[in-house]
């Protein structure tokens, strides 16, 4: 989250990037099982996940990997994600839990 609006504010600071379409991800691929995990661990729970094949998608409708290619905010913006990789990905689901844990964000 942290990274996305800096990339944001970044944006607004730029000229160089009007008309072109700069993509603010942290460079790398995290599966949603994989996420899962980690936030379970994080919130410190023991979870078993269940496929329901029936639930599944058929091959061929959608893409089945996602991956963000932050070059050009790198080179339009001079914006770098400081939280990447797994252990970045980790720490900032673990600030946003915290955050939505706190009850005075509950308002």
């Amino acid at each position: 989250m942290l990274d996305t609006v800096d990339g944001i504010i970044a944006g607004m600071n730029s000229n160089l990037n009007i008309g072109k379409i700069v993509n603010l991800g942290a460079g790398f691929e995290m599966s949603i099982e994989k996420t899962v995990k980690i936030i379970a661990d994080i919130l410190n729970l023991k979870i078993d996940i269940v496929n329901d094949k029936q639930r599944y998608r058929p091959k061929q409708s959608e893409v089945n990997r996602l991956f963000s290619d932050n070059t050009l905010a790198k080179k339009l913006l001079n914006w770098s994600p400081v939280y990447f990789g797994e252990n970045g990905f980790r720490q900032g689901l673990e600030k946003t839990i915290n955050w939505f844990s706190d009850k005075k964000n509950m308002i």
